[in-house]
């Protein structure tokens, strides 16, 4: 793990790199100090929970990539809320293997990209992506979605892009 506030006077840094590490823990605060942070890279870790806080101040990230790790099984509700900039997150290939709360994405008005390929997610709450109103690209590939709610993709206007295959699909809605 790292200790809060361990970045404290690289004020001006623009991307850090933490991936491919042993990380299990990211404690709240961690990032306190990098307010011009724009890219982080978690990726490949050995996360296994987050707790809300954890991003706080990272006010203008762009990026966050969360992908491989692979005990990553849950994210608490409130965990993007301080992610106001944010335009492209990956979480593919966690361990997620229920469903994702429902106001996951709420303050995530300005994402462009969402991946969340690889977990197991054979139910999506039918609200899950409407605060997404500017997603372009939505993968959701190999989930094990088995069925599409209705309304599940109600105000993504923007999408260009969506991936659904080697999904587990029984029914589609009429």
């Amino acid at each position: 793990t790292l200790p809060p506030g361990v970045f404290q006077g690289l004020g001006q840094l623009q991307s850090l790199d933490l991936s491919l590490n042993d990380f299990t823990t990211l404690p709240a605060g961690v990032f306190q100090g990098l307010d011009h942070l724009q890219s982080l890279d978690l990726s490949g870790n050995r996360l296994i929970t987050l707790s809300v806080g954890t991003f706080q101040g990272l006010n203008n990230l762009l990026s966050l990539k969360l992908s491989d790790n692979w005990k990553l099984s849950t994210l608490p509700a409130e965990i993007f809320l301080d992610l106001i900039s944010l335009q492209v997150l990956a979480l593919s290939n966690n361990a997620f293997n229920t469903t994702l709360p429902v106001k996951l994405f709420q303050s995530l008005h300005h994402l462009q990209s969402l991946d969340l390929s690889g977990n197991t997610l054979p139910l999506l709450s039918r609200e899950i992506f409407q605060d997404l109103g500017q997603l372009q690209f939505l993968n959701l590939k190999k989930i094990d979605l088995t069925a599409l709610p209705v309304g599940l993709f109600h105000g993504l206007h923007r999408v260009q892009s969506l991936d659904l295959s080697i999904d587990a699909f029984t029914t589609f809605p009429a």
